[in-house]
């Protein structure tokens, strides 16, 4: 009798320790996987504050994304450990979700919590089961990492650029930094996301860039990109139109050209009529760099008798009276606003 109540009590102490190990949890795990995706849900039964997380898999496997609640910030190290910590530690019943995506379907994920003062709260291996695979839920709270970029990619130095940020916190105050020099100071919107417009400044150098944006709490996204050297925008002169004549002679089947100064990348007109007011013929052209511009007639098209040839740029306009002659030759070469070019014959009209 005594030896079975010896052995009653044996067994109730060892089962009493036995559901202490298994029911006495620091920290509660719900698993969702499908496919190379897997999301973990932690929730914090402990008395301590948990501020931080690792995970790891085998060595053949690896971590190829991850994504969790924005106020956790994820890093992967050289040993291909995913870290996440938090500045807002999880208090008792507290929880956050971690998503990540491996390079192979169903595969058992190592993790570890630890405690806001660095001290080991558990450690654990989540299995994927036919109970834990489910379809991924479009709803679900996870956000992937915030991030920005800037339009254009590759900006030049002295020029403004357009910033395009998401998946901050809302209606959070956001600093704007190109390597350690603060540019700007922004806000995002009620879901974390803003578009705003900057200027990089002159005296910043070209080459590899960063810009950095940092939160009010010491947390930071980073963009890389290379920055172009600016343009250097040459001061056009304001040139008013001159015009010429190419010759004091000029014979039946010669070209008639004319030429002059006006303001860089001006487009001058040429018209040409005869006596009763019939266009002739017309062209254009476009100054180069230095405001030098040529227009060319073919004299051959022309009957013997007069015409007026009008050229302008639509702001000055000079006027040539061009006699068609068999020969003929110019009293006056240059053309002024306004002047008259009169040639006398020296050849017989049929």
């Amino acid at each position: 009798m005594i030896l079975q109540i010896f052995s009653i009590l044996l067994i109730a102490i060892f089962l009493w320790i036995g559901f202490s190990e298994v029911f006495a949890e620091d920290l509660d795990l719900q698993l969702l996987t499908l496919e190379k995706t897997a999301i973990l849900e932690f929730t914090n039964t402990s008395n301590q504050t948990l501020s931080s997380f690792r995970l790891w898999v085998g060595d053949e496997f690896s971590f190829t994304s991850f994504k969790t609640e924005y106020g956790w910030v994820g890093s992967k190290n050289s040993q291909g450990v995913l870290v996440f910590n938090s500045s807002n530690p999880l208090g008792y019943g507290d929880s956050v979700k971690i998503g990540v995506k491996t390079d192979y379907q169903n595969i058992s994920i190592n993790w570890k919590a630890i405690s806001s003062n660095s001290k080991i709260i558990k450690t654990g291996i989540a299995k994927p089961t036919p109970e834990t695979s489910i379809l991924f839920l479009q709803n679900t709270t996870s956000v992937i990492q915030p991030e920005f970029r800037i339009i254009p990619e590759n900006p030049r130095v002295d020029t403004s650029i357009r910033i395009v940020g998401k998946h901050f916190e809302g209606n959070a105050s956001l600093d704007l930094f190109l390597h350690d020099k603060k540019l700007d100071s922004l806000k995002t919107d009620n879901d974390g996301n803003f578009i705003f417009t900057t200027h990089i400044p002159s005296f910043i150098e070209p080459g590899n860039v960063d810009f950095v944006i940092k939160t009010r709490n010491g947390h930071q996204v980073t963009f890389s990109t290379f920055l172009k050297k600016p343009i250097i925008e040459k001061e056009i002169p304001n040139i008013k139109l001159s015009s010429s004549i190419n010759s004091e002679i000029i014979s039946r089947g010669d070209k008639v050209e004319f030429s002059g100064k006006v303001t860089p990348g001006t487009t001058v007109f040429s018209s040409t009529y005869d006596q009763a007011g019939n266009l002739i013929s017309e062209s254009h052209t476009v100054s180069d760099e230095n405001g030098n511009w040529f227009i060319s007639q073919k004299s051959s098209n022309y009957k013997l008798g007069q015409y007026v040839t009008h050229i302008t740029d639509n702001k000055t306009q000079d006027h040539s009276l061009i006699a068609m002659e068999q020969a003929f030759n110019t009293i006056k070469q240059k053309i002024g606003n306004g002047s008259t070019i009169i040639f006398h014959t020296n050849g017989t009209i049929d």
